[in-house]
């Protein structure tokens, strides 16, 4: 078997529009160690020719194909159970890489013994690259900034949280994966996966080479209503109970405000698609976000200092007319990042 430095995992659903750029974008490295495992989750379109096709022009994409896991998670789980590098790099079937992403990265990692690296994550709108800038775009740059910056897993999972300083697209060492497995229990269970691999770490650096995170597919699972997506609040109370777990309870607060977030996006979504959801599903969602909105109000009462304490709101009743204002003024609307 060939062993590559690095190993890239995407997991691929219908994404036969994008495709193209993101492994050309792979293609085109610098550093030339790597293996990309594309996994095709049951596509109908033509995305599975598409992988192919790269997988004749270059050995290095591996191609495998499945049946539809419903979510990405247990496609990356499947691609890295076979993978073979001894570094891990994300990406979606419809994101960019720099073409010096990955050795800027390695050569961080390899400089100062750390454990993994994040570089500068960009908001892609799908125009030239060349025109694409944290100024213009907005994104994410080193450590509040600072790109020299070298953290301690503590501080990138305390960062991670809400997506304050720190988003997930990083290369990680597979040691971590090893040691910690990848979750895949739901729609969101990567974002639970990074936040372990990040508190596991000793420590974390920061590079200037760039991922381009895509925001202009309307078809991405973080963008079209789904059922799945109420695996937010799961994720949450897994947070919580990983905080425990590890004794960073600093983060409570911070996991709270990112939750009273998604209870009210979930809201607000639930308002703007209520034509296409079935009357037991309605019931079914309505009935995890009070339950979620109980445990968060009961918090901000008893000893946490978040953003809740803001909210006046005293019953779940005016909690849905918050939200039903919010959704009329097209408000709290958040990006999912891993």
């Amino acid at each position: 078997m060939n062993m590559a430095k690095i190993s890239i995992t995407i997991p691929v659903y219908n994404g036969a529009k994008y495709l193209r750029d993101t492994l050309d974008s792979i293609m085109n490295q610098t550093f030339q160690d790597w293996e990309c495992i594309c996994v095709d989750d049951g596509s109908s379109d033509d995305s599975l020719s598409i992988l192919k096709e790269y997988e004749q022009k270059d050995i290095r994409f591996k191609v495998y194909k499945k049946s539809n896991g419903k979510w990405a998670s247990r496609t990356v789980k499947f691609a890295l159970s076979n993978a073979t590098g001894d570094y891990w790099r994300y990406a979606s079937q419809d994101d960019i890489y720099s073409p010096d992403l990955l050795e800027k990265d390695i050569k961080r990692i390899e400089d100062t013994g750390a454990d993994l690296c994040l570089p500068i994550m960009i908001w892609y709108d799908g125009g030239k690259i060349q025109d694409q800038s944290i100024s213009k775009q907005g994104g994410y740059i080193g450590y509040k900034g600072d790109l020299n910056a070298i953290i301690s897993g503590r501080e990138s999972f305390l960062g991670s949280i809400g997506y304050r300083y720190i988003h997930g697209f990083a290369l990680y060492k597979m040691s971590l994966i090893r040691q910690n497995g990848y979750f895949d229990y739901g729609y969101n269970s990567d974002s639970y996966t990074t936040r372990v691999l990040m508190i596991s770490s000793k420590k974390v650096v920061f590079s200037d080479g760039v991922f381009y995170y895509r925001q202009n597919n309307p078809k991405a699972i973080t963008k079209a209503f789904s059922s799945i997506q109420f695996g937010a609040i799961d994720t949450n109370r897994k947070l919580r109970e990983l905080v425990q777990e590890k004794h960073v309870e600093e983060a409570l607060p911070f996991i709270n405000g990112q939750a009273l977030r998604d209870i009210i996006n979930l809201q607000v979504s639930i308002f703007a698609n209520k034509k296409i959801i079935t009357r037991k599903d309605l019931l079914d969602f309505e009935k995890k976000i009070k339950e979620e909105w109980s445990f968060l109000r009961n918090q901000a009462r008893i000893n946490q200092p978040t953003i809740l304490k803001l909210f006046f709101l005293q019953s779940f009743s005016l909690f849905l007319f918050f939200s039903k204002l919010l959704y009329g003024k097209r408000m709290f609307v958040s990006k999912k990042i891993m």
